[in-house]
């Protein structure tokens, strides 16, 4: 017998040489007889002997068991396996390593010929049975690969069993089911044993089929007779370890294979649960299968809802599985329980939220009979569940459609979770559950109040730093301001408690949120989109313009968008810089300081030399607090308008001759003019001022007073207006020089802003030489800008001329292209009409020679005029004519304003300014002839601006002095040092040195207070009788010795009621018993007292002229006790600065007596000497306002040693 191992060889020997004909014949067309004769050669030769090499060579032969027979048979050679097979040694059943014979790897591979030819041999079919290491048959393989030709031979053959079964309990019928071989089962079932194999094995014939959805066998299987249905669970005998025929078609989706099943109820139950108690349509549901689905729910007596052995409902097992589309047809069902629970507790419901999608969910809630505050066993809603499985999407459904929840999950806000899956409808709900804000309804009308009592999720969502979409992020913020609960409220209230609610760490919501939604938020809250307007009235309204106080939201963004480079949108240093300065930020310390280059660096985070827009917002939110505090303008009348921004050209520009700022309030960035007029027509201030008629607008930075205001409520000493006057003429001067004439220079027109005095309201300034006078206040204005109308046809001339100015010029909203007619303005009009036939030489835009007189050129002189108008009047508290309250001259003054006389304005201001160097400074700013007029840069010479230095032996005197007054350590209540004790200091002094002391505290006060203009505090005294009324008396020495013991008791009276007022003040006792120092109804006479003599100062008697001093002090009325209050501290003062022999001798000398007896001079002496209390000089406004309350032509009283200036009754 041939070596197999040897014929193995030789047939690989084939192969090679076979590859190598193949690639020598590219077509394949080789003789495949001269191949066959090789083989039968080569398998010749194989026993032939061969040299000792080659033997050497082939003595380790393969692993494989294989002989050349199956390699043939396995590759389909068959002309190859027919020559082996007529070869006498080749063996036709030999065995592989897995036990498979020839005929197996042939059928294997599908090689029905070659298969045909080994079954003509004898010794093939007689191991026709024969089973490899597996328990496989050459039948089973056939089967399987499903040659029914070679089965129907192997069927044929005598020996042929088809009942075996493999290892794993598979038959012949088995293989060709599970592989869905209908004609192959047939066969088998047609063999005279079909009988026993149609339900023999695991699983059987019919299960396989059904699993596999071979409906052509199931339907062969089904009609026969013999068939056991139920032969799988009878294997097993446990009906719930297995599936059911029904079942496992369900499950595998195969719908017609389940149509044919059910036909048979009796057989297969459409509710016969299987397997963990699943019925068909619980399988069906948990595999998706939603034709199966379909199909079982159209058949009678299904039960939709019955539970597998965990409770689990099909709805159940199908969303669990996510399952959509079976979802939605057991949804269609009307007997499905969509809220029924598993053992658990667990609802459709809870499974849904425990999805990522929320397309189940999505399902569900749109089920009329969902219930959405459901729980499971562990008291957990859908929300949390969702939350649980970090499922947002899902979660943020269930949230939209209105499931219960809480705003925190376990430590963090549902805003944050969700924040990148966010959806506007789940952003409402989660924003609604927890607002910084409720609705208070404790008054008849619903009002939005603040709460603390949240979770910041409202300032959180709107922080730009929560990852939301910036425009989901817009779309919820509008659909909560639009939600039900607030329609009834003011929609401005809303908006502005939600847009200013603090986060956590105190800054708004409307500062911490994304650019887009900070515009709508802006535009529902402020004027324009970035104007929040102050509440309460405007800070000025006139005939012409209203100047309100406001935030400015929207400068930021615009700065930036104005100097970012065009390219990338970023701001290099340079850009930065000018933002800063356009903010208010000094240039200086943006480009030439370290401030802006370090807050440059500082904000620039990637260290790439540009700032983002982000970073710049950022950086503003920081330095600003998001707003910038600004003042606007709305101005009745165009033309005004565009000269404010016109005159302000080349003068808001830093100055660097003149201390390096602009001489007029600058203009900021603003919005646009298009803009203030679509918004104007909307907009209404307090107390219903409509301001449609206002539609040009200015923006400048916001003042922090007037000068008006600081002269009223600051009242600044001498040396504050001078400093003020100062900066005020400096701006002059800057105007002057760029040839512009301001015209309406007046306290209301200079602001004081960042420390600095600025001019404003240019909408009056002209060129030099051009006409002035549009636009005036008549209190300013000098007498060569009146005209006094000479006759009747003047005055109709003037009228007429005015009743053709269309004024004010219509806004766009009011024009109307078919009315061209004039309208007359009735306050213009009440402004420019005649008094006594005098007006202004005022004009308006066009026709000026139908005027009656010649307009007046602009000069410096007019600002002149008007810087002396306000000069006067910040000296003598009056005004220099009486004006209303727009400044304009009233009708009974206008012909005083218009005919002054150098002699009437001497006089009123030899009257009316203590200061003399003011004074003359006024005589050459109020000059009635302009070319008289001092000019801007003179006046800043003048010796009123000029502060002379103090010489080196005066301050040598000032320090002795100092040095002295600072040993004095006793102090009044208040805590005020008394300046009058310090002179008792050197009581001893000769009379030479106390008169050469009191020119040395002249000069102290000097310099203490820079400039004798400043109202120094006198010390006064009351006496119980009017001296100059004694001397009237003419009566005799008696009766002045009377006089000087009554007020030596008096003195020492007064002196005790200061202590018992201290005590009564420390007792918290009543004062007004204290206060009474004589009879109920007798007066007291208040007299000014020579510090340095220390005796009361009276004036001689004047019978053609009756002095109005002493002051006389009725005791009897409401206002004596308040008096006596607040001047207490003077009272004791001026009693402490009495010397008694110089009181005496100075009231005796007032009553007409030289001389007195020495013992009635020394005991009035002794009363007055009697107390020494310490006291100290104060305030002395108190009084001061009370006498000067009284005829305002008296002249200026100047007392020895004192520097009271004005004493006026």
């Amino acid at each position: 017998m041939v070596d197999n191992v040897s014929l193995f060889h030789s047939f690989y020997d084939y192969i090679f040489v076979h590859l190598y004909v193949y690639l020598e014949w590219p077509n394949g067309a080789t003789p495949r007889g001269g191949r066959a004769r090789w083989v039968v050669d080569r398998t010749t030769s194989a026993t032939t002997p061969k040299p000792a090499s080659e033997q050497t060579q082939q003595s380790n032969p393969p692993i494989t068991e294989e002989t050349a027979l199956h390699v043939a048979a396995d590759v389909g050679e068959g002309e190859s396996v027919i020559a082996l097979l007529n070869h006498s040694a080749v063996d036709a059943t030999c065995k592989d390593v897995q036990g498979r014979s020839p005929l197996m790897r042939a059928l294997k591979q599908g090689h029905a010929d070659i298969a045909l030819a080994l079954l003509a041999t004898q010794s093939v079919t007689k191991e026709v049975n024969y089973q490899d290491k597996t328990g496989i048959t050459a039948l089973m393989v056939a089967c399987q690969a499903g040659l029914l030709p070679v089965v129907d031979v192997m069927l044929h053959i005598p020996c042929v069993d088809i009942t075996i079964l493999t290892k794993s309990g598979c038959t012949a019928l088995s293989y060709a089911a599970t592989y869905g071989h209908t004609r192959v089962v047939q066969a088998l079932l047609g063999h005279p044993n079909g009988s026993d194999i149609v339900n023999k094995a695991y699983p059987s014939a019919l299960f396989r089929a059904c699993r596999l959805g071979f409906e052509d066998i199931v339907q062969l299987l089904l009609s026969r007779d013999d068939l056991d249905v139920h032969a799988d669970i009878n294997t097993l005998m446990d009906a719930k370890m297995i599936d059911t025929p029904l079942t496992i078609a369900a499950e595998e989706g195969h719908a017609n294979v389940v149509a044919i099943l059910v036909q048979r109820p009796n057989l297969f139950p459409v509710n016969q649960p299987a397997r963990g108690q699943c019925t068909a349509l619980a399988w069906a549901c948990e595999y998706h299968d939603a034709d199966v689905v379909q199909f079982l729910l159209s058949l009678p007596g299904i039960d939709v809802n019955l539970p597998d052995e965990n409770g689990h409902s099909p709805l159940l097992k199908a969303t669990v599985n996510g399952s959509a589309g079976v979802v939605a047809v057991l949804l269609q069902h009307p007997q499905i329980q969509v809220n029924r629970p598993s053992h658990n507790m667990n609802t459709p419901l809870h499974a849904a939220a425990n999805l990522r999608g929320p397309a189940i969910a999505e399902l569900l809630l749109a089920h009329p009979s969902i219930d959405k505050s459901v729980v499971n066993r562990e008291n957990c809603g859908p929300v949390q569940v969702a939350a649980k499985g970090g499922n947002y999407v899902t979660m943020g459904v269930l949230l939209a459609n209105g499931l219960p929840f809480e705003s925190v999950y376990k430590g963090t806000l549902l805003v944050v979770a969700m924040a990148p899956c966010m959806t506007p409808a789940a952003g409402v709900a989660l924003l609604l559950r927890d607002l910084p804000v409720i609705v208070s309804a404790t008054t008849p009308t619903p009002t939005i109040v603040a709460t603390d009592k949240h979770h910041y999720s409202w300032t959180t969502f709107l922080d730009s730093s929560t990852p939301i979409k910036p425009e989901i992020r817009l779309e919820t913020v509008q659909l909560v301001l639009d939600h039900p609960q607030f329609k009834a409220l003011d929609r401005h209230s809303v908006v502005k408690e939600l847009a200013f609610a603090a986060d956590i760490n105190g800054r708004t919501a409307l500062q911490i949120t994304d650019a887009g939604t900070r515009t709508f938020l802006n535009e529902q809250l402020f004027f324009c989109g970035r104007y929040e307007l102050f509440d309460g009235p405007p800070i000025h309204i006139s005939s012409t313009a209203v100047v309100v106080n406001a935030f400015d939201y929207g400068m930021f963004k615009q700065v930036f968008d104005m100097h970012a480079a065009a390219l990338d949108h970023h701001l290099d240093r340079d850009g930065f810089a000018k933002c800063s300065h356009a903010l208010g930020q000094p240039s200086s310390q943006t480009t030439k300081g370290t401030l802006g280059q370090s807050d440059f660096d500082v904000w620039d985070k990637n260290h790439n030399g540009t700032l983002s827009e982000v970073e710049f917002m950022r950086y503003c939110d920081q330095a600003y607090g998001g707003k910038l505090k600004v003042a606007m303008k709305f101005m009745r009348n165009a033309d005004e308008h565009a000269r404010e921004i016109h005159m302000r050209r080349g003068l808001t520009k830093d100055d660097e001759e003149n201390a390096g700022s602009p001489c007029v309030l600058r203009l900021l960035p603003m919005a646009s003019q298009e803009a203030f007029e679509c918004h104007v027509t909307q907009l209404t201030l307090h107390h219903d001022l409509h301001m449609a008629a206002y539609p040009n607008v200015l923006v400048m930075p916001a003042a922090d007073r007037s000068l008006e205001d600081i002269y009223l409520k600051e009242r600044p000493n001498d040396n504050q207006i001078r400093s003020m006057l100062q900066e005020v003429a400096t701006m002059l001067g800057q105007l002057h020089s760029h040839d512009v004439v301001h015209g309406d220079v007046k306290k209301l027109n200079v602001l004081r802003v960042d420390h600095c005095m600025r001019l404003i309201d240019m909408d009056a300034a002209t060129p030099v030489n051009h006409p002035i006078g549009a636009k005036f206040s008549s209190g300013s204005l000098p007498p060569e800008m009146f005209y006094k109308l000479k006759s009747e046809d003047e005055v109709a001339q003037y009228s007429s001329y005015w009743q053709q100015r269309n004024h004010p010029e219509k806004t766009k909203n009011e024009a109307d292209d078919d009315d061209e007619r004039p309208r007359h303005d009735p306050d213009w009009w009440a402004k420019v009409q005649p008094r006594h036939h005098w007006v202004v030489k005022t004009f308006h835009d066009k026709d000026h020679h139908l005027l009656p007189y010649t307009l007046v050129k602009a000069t410096p002189a007019v600002d002149m005029w008007a810087f002396g108008v306000l000069m006067y009047q910040m000296y003598s508290g009056v005004e220099l004519v009486p004006t209303d309250r727009n400044q304009d001259v009233d009708d009974s003054s206008i012909e005083r304003a218009a005919t002054w006389t150098p002699a009437d304005l001497a006089t009123r201001l030899q009257n009316k300014v203590a200061n003399p160097v003011a004074r003359d400074l006024l005589l050459k700013l109020l000059a009635v002839d302009p070319n008289d007029r001092i000019s801007v840069h003179a006046m800043l010479s003048h010796a009123y601006f000029e502060i002379k230095q103090v010489d080196s032996t005066t301050k040598q005197v000032l320090s002795a002095i100092e040095a002295k007054l600072d040993t004095l350590n006793d102090h009044v209540v208040s805590g005020f040092q008394s300046m009058n004790d310090r002179l008792d200091l050197v009581v001893e002094l000769t009379q030479d040195t106390l008169k050469q002391l009191g020119q040395a505290k002249e000069d102290l006060m000097r310099g203490i207070f820079q400039a004798t203009e400043v109202r120094v505090p006198t010390s006064f005294v009351l006496l119980p009788f009017n001296i100059l009324e004694k001397l009237a008396d003419d009566d005799d020495v008696n009766d002045v010795e009377g006089a000087l013991d009554e007020a030596a008791s008096f003195i020492q009276k007064g002196l005790d009621m200061g202590a018992k007022f201290v005590k009564a003040v420390k007792t918290n006792k009543a004062i007004n018993v204290v206060v009474k120092l004589v009879t109920p109804g007798a007066p007291l006479y208040l007299y000014l007292i020579d510090e340095v003599q220390g005796a009361p100062v009276v004036p001689p008697l004047d019978k053609a002229s009756p002095p109005v001093y002493p002051i006389k002090i009725e005791t009897k009325s409401d206002e004596y006790v308040a008096f006596m209050v607040t001047a207490m501290p003077y009272i004791q003062t001026g009693f402490k600065l009495l010397k008694g022999v110089n009181t005496v001798a100075c009231m005796a000398k007032a009553l007409g007596v030289p001389s007195l007896d020495a013992d009635v001079l020394q005991g009035v002496q002794d009363k007055i000497e009697c107390a020494k209390k310490t006291s100290s000089v104060f305030d002395f406004g108190v009084l001061q306002t009370a006498v000067e309350a009284n005829d305002p032509g008296a002249p200026v009283h100047r007392i020895r040693g004192a520097a009271l200036r004005q004493l006026e009754r």
